[in-house]
């Protein structure tokens, strides 16, 4: 048998020289045509641009408008003018004796002091209506009041006017948070048919009335005619009559704890030592009186005067503990006649209240309240 010999694969061919120079003369003919093209484009390119270019240079340009718009005066007659000498301000100021020794200190002052505003007292605004041949009845009609001091607290006007000496009183509307209030209430007051009206007076109280307590604003007294008819007459309050006398100061611990609320007077003191006072304590929930105690009657003799009087409360009464409900009135009194009072509890004065916050947050505060009339 015979055998026809087969090469081995693992073995390569090797390429001839004429190959590889084939090889790369057509690498080299490659390039050059892509070079050739890139450049012939390139070319093309430039002379468009510069063709376009030249052609927008030639190209003639619109005409560019132009307008004058200085304005021109002609004046046809020459006319004199006369320009004065100035003088310097200081020249001025010295004229009018501003800078005499201390004077420019003075004119600094002055530039930044706040021109102080007139004051004005309250006034009350009402009508009166009467005359006897018609009627023996007195009708006033209150209209409002102006020029109200105004509060940090809100001011809630409200009107007592009172007939003298027949001691006939009747009391407006409350107006809430206001200065200048409008009322337009009517009141009637009857008079004997044998009444001599120029004998009595009607008396103007004006009040700035919270829940507990009413703060006199003004008083002023209007005197009565035979025949007045019905026009409306202002008049101006009194305020140096309302002015509230101090009765000295109590001194007044708040505690609490988790179960106990408790309150305790512990001093007065400044007290006039003309007359025999005692002090009563009242806690009011809701504005009703919940618990009250007295002291006994002393003379203080403008000295200290120790107090023991207090008032434990337990905190479970009122639901939650919730104290907000509370309210401290404490007040003095000669025999059956109160003569001042203060208020403690978070909502009161801004004393009673600050009192107020820092026993609730310290649980125990101590402070000393003046006792105002009014």
């Amino acid at each position: 048998m015979i055998f026809a010999a087969i090469p081995d694969s693992s073995e390569t061919t090797p390429i001839s020289t004429s190959a590889k120079l084939v090889a790369c003369i057509a690498v080299f003919i490659l390039l050059g045509s892509l070079i050739s093209a890139m450049g012939y484009y390139l070319i093309r390119s430039m002379t468009f641009i510069c063709s376009q270019k030249k052609e927008f240079e030639e190209k003639p340009k619109p005409p560019i408008l132009q307008f004058d718009l200085t304005p021109r005066i002609t004046i046809e007659e020459s006319i004199d003018f006369v320009v004065p000498a100035l003088q310097s301000p200081r020249t001025l100021m010295a004229g009018a004796g501003m800078f005499e020794s201390g004077s420019t200190e003075q004119l600094q002052k002055n530039l930044y002091e706040p021109t102080a505003r007139a004051y004005r007292p309250p006034s009350i605004g009402f009508t009166v209506e009467y005359d006897r041949e018609v009627s023996s009845t007195l009708t006033v009609r209150l209209n409002g009041a102006k020029d109200i001091p105004p509060s940090k607290l809100g001011v809630n006007p409200i009107v007592k006017i009172s007939l003298s000496p027949d001691k006939i009183k009747h009391v407006s509307r409350l107006q809430r948070d206001t200065i200048r209030p409008v009322f337009g209430d009517v009141f009637q007051f009857d008079l004997p048919e044998d009444a001599n009206i120029e004998t009595r007076s009607l008396k103007f109280t004006l009040y700035d009335q919270d829940k507990l307590n009413k703060r006199p604003l003004g008083r002023a007294v209007f005197p009565l005619k035979k025949t007045m008819h019905q026009s409306e007459r202002w008049i101006s309050l009194n305020v140096q009559q309302c002015r509230e006398r101090s009765y000295g100061e109590v001194t007044v611990q708040l505690e609490q704890n988790d179960a106990l609320f408790v309150c305790s007077l512990l001093s007065v003191r400044g007290i006039p030592n003309d007359i025999f006072v005692h002090v009563k304590l009242g806690v009011y929930v809701n504005h009703k009186p919940y618990k009250k105690v007295r002291s006994s009657a002393f003379q203080a003799l403008g000295g200290i005067m120790s107090l023991k009087e207090r008032i434990e409360l337990q905190k479970s009464d009122f639901g939650r503990n919730d104290l907000s409900t509370l309210q401290i009135i404490v007040s003095l009194h000669s025999r059956k006649k109160r003569l001042a009072k203060c208020h403690i509890g978070p909502r009161s004065s801004v004393d009673g209240m600050e009192h107020w916050a820092e026993m609730l947050l310290r649980n125990n505060a101590i402070k000393a309240h003046r006792f105002l009339s009014g």
